[in-house]
């Protein structure tokens, strides 16, 4: 009793000191928060094309809020863009702390574990960057958490489900290849009309503004064009980061990458059809390839607060938890041997730099590939454990 109090505190206090290092960072500071939505969602509340705008006036823009997201975020943000940039970020903290709270102890529950296990398998993310990075920039990955988790825990409810699909397209570098995971479970129906969903965004948007339909649906990707453009830097690893990185080839339109992503989604495909893999490596491998396959910056591998449950008592499990704890403290130890060495080691330099990527994204293309065989073997294993019982019992019976 003792000790699980002890747990309990201890988990408690960590998301307290955790969550006051994002207050600090995110709300406190004046440079908190560069990232938040308010400024275009206010643009949107004043009847004005965000996205048109950004495009005509991005040298302009007010800190790094590029309108890169989906139409429905624009439109959900409406309630709390009328306030002051101030009190806009404190009300987005706040939410994203409250929405944190509520998956943790909605795994806490369905998972079955402890305050211990809750400590020992979160404690990555407590204290490392990726979270923190996300409340001081005031990003989005925690709702994307959220939603991709309640879409699993939905994934047989016929009204739930495209509509969660659907809001998760509002950061369509994970919405789309997690989407395609749920499509190879076979969910077609909830599949299709949560693209119907989403479409009626656009189609608003294009009433709205005057706008022809068909070019606004692809609004998003064009600022997002523009926005990777800029000398924005690179992610930590993923495979679009590595090709901006290794090569001078425009990161959109046909090329090197995006004809290996199309191979990979192939594969995938493939591999998933033959062998019926398991509903829970598809959706884990989705959120991996969304990850290693798409742009993404330190903040958004916060979804592995989700993967990481999943994968608890997998004999594997600790190969993943080594790579994590050293993914999520690289800029702490970089810090502290900045100090040690009295050297001048720039932390952004070395997580961008093209061998640490390369290793990143090698990596976690491997631990696709482990869950997949893992999930073809397992099912190997029971196919010949019931052809033996079977054997015995025609046997037994002869």
């Amino acid at each position: 009793m003792k000790k699980s109090l002890i747990y309990k505190t201890a988990f408690y206090l960590m998301f307290l000191v955790m969550a006051l290092v994002g207050f600090y960072k995110g709300v406190w500071q004046a440079t908190g928060s560069k990232d938040a939505q308010w400024y275009p969602a206010s643009l949107l509340a004043k009847n004005i094309d965000l996205y048109n705008y950004y495009l005509e006036h991005f040298n302009e823009w007010f800190m790094r809020s590029v309108p890169n997201y989906y139409f429905q975020f624009y439109y959900l943000l409406q309630p709390i863009s009328y306030v002051s940039w101030d009190t806009f970020k404190l009300i987005w903290f706040l939410i994203n702390c409250l929405l944190l709270l509520i998956f943790l102890i909605q795994i806490k529950k369905d998972f079955n574990f402890g305050y211990r296990q809750m400590a020992i398998i979160f404690l990555p993310f407590f204290m490392g960057y990726p979270l923190i990075l996300s409340l001081e920039n005031g990003q989005s990955s925690i709702l994307i958490l959220i939603l991709t988790y309640f879409a699993w825990k939905c994934r047989d409810n016929k009204i739930l489900l495209p509509i969660l699909l659907s809001l998760l397209t509002l950061k369509y570098s994970f919405g789309i290849p997690i989407i395609f995971g749920f499509l190879l479970m076979g969910y077609y129906r909830s599949v299709i009309l949560s693209g119907l969903i989403t479409m009626i965004f656009p189609l608003v948007y294009s009433l709205q503004f005057k706008l022809n339909f068909v070019s606004t649906i692809f609004l998003p990707l064009k600022v997002n064009t523009i926005a990777t453009a800029r000398p924005l830097g690179s992610g930590p690893s993923d495979l679009m980061s590595l090709h901006g990185l290794l090569t001078d080839e425009p990161l959109m339109g046909i090329n090197t990458l995006t004809i290996g992503l199309i191979v990979f989604l192939a594969l995938f495909t493939f591999i998933t059809i033959k062998f019926h893999l398991n509903e829970r490596t598809i959706f884990i491998c989705s959120i991996l390839f969304s990850l290693f396959g798409f742009y993404h910056f330190g903040h958004d591998y916060i979804l592995f607060l989700l993967i990481l449950p999943f994968l608890y008592r997998f004999k594997y499990f600790k190969i993943l938890f080594g790579f994590l704890i050293l993914f999520c403290y690289s800029p702490r130890i970089i810090r502290l041997l900045d100090i040690i060495t009295s050297e001048t080691l720039d932390v952004r330099e070395f997580m961008r730099n093209k061998y640490l990527v390369i290793f990143n994204v090698c990596f976690l293309i491997f631990y696709f590939f482990l869950l997949i065989v893992n999930d073809i073997q397992s099912k190997n294993k029971s196919d010949s454990e019931r052809d033996t019982r079977t054997n015995g019992k025609l046997w037994e019976y002869s």
